[in-house]
């Protein structure tokens, strides 16, 4: 186990580990679909992922990371649907500003 797991609370580690899975396996561009059940499948997904993240909010973790890892932006819906507080601009900006923090170091 590496050092940022020791330091991670497992709640957090578990919610995200399940939030990954997810998110992994989510049809992104559902809404696009003519098939309905493809659709109705992609909106049971994005309901339960953004409970998930919910969840991490309520205990704490902030799950932008991840989000944002499996994200296409592209022919998707807003992160705003799956309940996630910042936008994409807002990410990057936040990757940009740690890598420099890391750079320094």
């Amino acid at each position: 186990m590496n050092r940022a797991n020791r330091d991670t609370p497992l709640q957090h580690q578990f919610l995200a580990e399940i939030i990954s899975r997810d998110l992994k396996k989510h049809e992104w561009t559902f809404n696009m679909s003519d098939d309905h059940s493809v659709w109705q499948k992609g909106e049971k997904e994005q309901k339960e992922i953004k409970n998930l993240i919910e969840d991490a909010y309520e205990i704490g973790f902030d799950p932008w990371k991840l989000f944002y890892e499996h994200y296409p932006v592209d022919g998707c819906d807003s992160p705003e649907h799956y309940g996630i507080k910042i936008n994409w601009e807002e990410a990057m900006d936040r990757v940009a500003s740690e890598a420099n923090k890391e750079t320094i170091q």
